[in-house]
C-alpha cells in the first residue's frame, strides 16, 4: 500500500483550496445570485401595497424584491370616484369616493405584470389576509371567476 506525502507547499495549497471550496458552498447564492427562498419578497398569494416615489400605490403579488427592479403581478391601484351628494344650501358637496381597479381594463391595455425602478420605492408592506384592499381583491376574483 502506497503513502501520499503531502509537504510544505503542497500542504498550504491543498489547506487554501479547501477553504475557498468551503466558502465558495456557503456563499454560493450571493455568488451566482440564484433565485431561492430569501430572495423572494412574499409568498406566492401574500398581497403587498408598494409606496412609490410619485404618490402612487400599487397592490399585489410581490415575486422579487432583492433585485435594482421589483416584479408586481396580479395588479390592483386606487382610483378616485367623485360623487355629488345632495347640495347643502345652494352649495353642491362633493364627496370622493375610491375604487379598487384591476391593472389591465386601461385604454392601452397592459399586461398584469409591472418591473418597478426600486429607486422610485419609498417602501413596500405586507398585506394581511383580512385588510379591506385584500377582501375586495378576492371578491373581485370571485366574480371574475363567476
Amino acid at each position: 500500500m502506497s503513502k501520499i506525502e503531502i509537504k510544505g507547499k503542497n500542504l498550504l495549497v491543498l489547506i487554501v483550496l479547501i477553504v475557498i471550496i468551503i466558502l465558495g458552498y456557503i456563499y454560493r447564492d450571493d455568488i451566482f445570485k440564484t433565485k431561492t427562498a430569501s430572495n423572494t419578497a412574499t409568498s406566492s398569494k401574500t398581497y403587498s401595497a408598494v409606496f412609490l416615489s410619485n404618490g402612487q400605490v400599487y397592490f399585489g403579488v410581490l415575486k422579487n424584491a432583492t433585485t435594482q427592479y421589483l416584479e408586481l403581478v396580479d395588479i390592483y391601484y386606487l382610483q378616485t370616484a367623485n360623487q355629488n351628494v345632495q347640495p347643502k344650501d345652494k352649495e353642491e358637496n362633493k364627496e370622493t369616493k375610491l375604487e379598487l381597479v384591476k391593472l389591465g381594463k386601461e385604454l392601452h391595455g397592459p399586461k398584469d405584470k409591472m418591473m418597478i425602478n426600486r429607486d422610485q420605492v419609498l417602501f413596500y408592506e405586507e398585506l394581511k389576509d383580512d385588510s379591506q384592499v385584500v377582501q375586495i381583491i378576492q371578491k373581485d376574483k370571485q366574480g371574475a371567476t363567476e
